[in-house]
C-alpha cells in the first residue's frame, strides 16, 4: 500500500484531511492439557482502517486488503457515508503534536519452546497440588503477541510504536461436597527469566478455593472491601462517561464537570498514558 498515494487521492476528491491507520499482528498461542501440548497455533495479521473529513463530517472505512487497488471503491464509500451524516459538530483530524516519549517499555525476550512446555507442566502440577480439592487444571494458554501500529495522515502525522509480550492464563476447578468452583490467574510479561511460575500457580489455586462455601448474602446495606480486579470490573462501566466525544457532546455525566470533585475520597484513579 502505497499511503501517499491514497491521502493524495482523498485530498483531491474533497477530503479536507484523511488518515491511514494500520494494525500489524503475529501471535504464536499455545494451549496445555492434562500434562501434555493441546493445541499449537500461529497466526499474523494486517488491518488497515481509513479516516478522513469531509464537508465537515469525520468518516470512517477499513480493509484487509493491503494493495491500492481498492482506494477509488473505498474513497467512493466514505463520501457516500458523509453525505448521509447530518451531525451538526465538525470534525477534524489532529494535527502532529509534541509528545512525551514512554520510557522503561521492555522488548520480549525469546523463549525456547521446550522451556515454555516446562514452565506449563509445572504451572499445572503446581495448581493440583497446592489443594487436594482442586482436581483440574481446565485452560492453561501461553501466548506470544507482536504488534505494531502505524499512523500517517494528510496533516503530516507519520508515527508507529510495537509492543511484544508473553502472556500466561490458567483456569482451574475444585470440589467440596458437592459444590463445583473455578478460578483463574493471568500473568503478562517480557521474559521468562523474570516470570515466577510457582507464585503464579499459588494465586491460580488460592482464586479457584477462596470460592469454595461462598453464599449470596440477603439484599442490605454491608460494609466491604472490594478486591482490585472486582474494581477494574465495576469501573469499567463507566469508563464511556469518560470518553472525550461523548463529553464534548455534552452526553457524560461529567460533561462541564471539570476540575470538580466526583468520586470518593476512597477510590484513587490514575490515567496515565505513560506508565508501560
Amino acid at each position: 500500500m502505497n499511503k501517499q498515494n491514497w491521502i493524495a487521492y482523498a485530498l483531491e476528491k474533497g477530503f479536507e484531511s484523511f488518515e491511514i491507520y494500520q494494525s500489524r499482528s503475529r501471535e504464536k498461542k499455545l494451549t496445555w492439557f492434562e500434562g501434555q501440548m493441546d493445541t499449537y497455533v500461529v497466526s499474523k495479521v494486517l488491518g488497515t482502517s481509513f479516516r478522513g473529513v469531509y464537508n465537515g463530517r469525520m468518516v470512517n472505512a477499513s480493509t484487509e486488503d493491503t494493495s491500492d487497488e481498492p482506494m477509488e471503491s473505498i474513497i467512493a464509500d466514505m463520501i457516500s457515508q458523509a453525505q448521509m451524516i447530518n451531525a451538526e459538530n465538525k470534525a477534524r483530524i489532529r494535527e502532529p503534536m509534541q509528545a512525551e516519549p514512554i520510557s522503561g517499555r521492555k522488548t520480549l525476550v525469546p523463549a525456547k519452546t521446550e522451556d515454555i512446555f516446562y514452565v506449563l507442566k509445572k504451572i499445572e502440577e503446581d495448581i493440583l497440588a497446592a489443594d487436594r480439592r482442586i482436581f483440574q487444571v481446565t485452560y492453561l494458554i501461553c501466548a506470544e503477541e507482536e504488534t505494531t501500529i502505524e499512523i500517517t495522515n494528510s496533516n503530516g502525522m507519520d508515527i508507529s510504536e510495537s509492543n511484544s509480550r508473553y502472556e500466561i492464563y490458567a483456569a482451574a476447578a475444585a470440589k467440596e461436597n458437592e459444590e463445583i468452583r473455578t478460578g483463574y490467574e493471568y500473568a503478562a510479561f517480557t521474559d521468562f527469566a523474570s516470570f515466577d511460575a510457582k507464585k503464579f500457580a499459588a494465586l491460580a489455586a488460592e482464586k479457584t478455593t477462596a470460592m469454595l462455601g461462598a453464599v449470596t448474602p440477603k439484599s442490605a446495606n454491608y460494609k466491604v472491601i472490594i478486591d482490585n480486579e472486582a474494581m477494574t470490573s465495576l469501573f469499567s462501566a463507566f469508563a464511556a462517561m469518560f470518553s472525550g466525544e461523548t463529553i464534548r457532546k455534552g452526553i457524560s455525566p461529567v460533561s462541564g464537570r471539570l476540575n470538580e470533585k466526583i468520586f470518593s475520597d476512597l477510590a484513587t484513579i490514575a490515567d496515565d498514558p505513560r506508565n508501560p
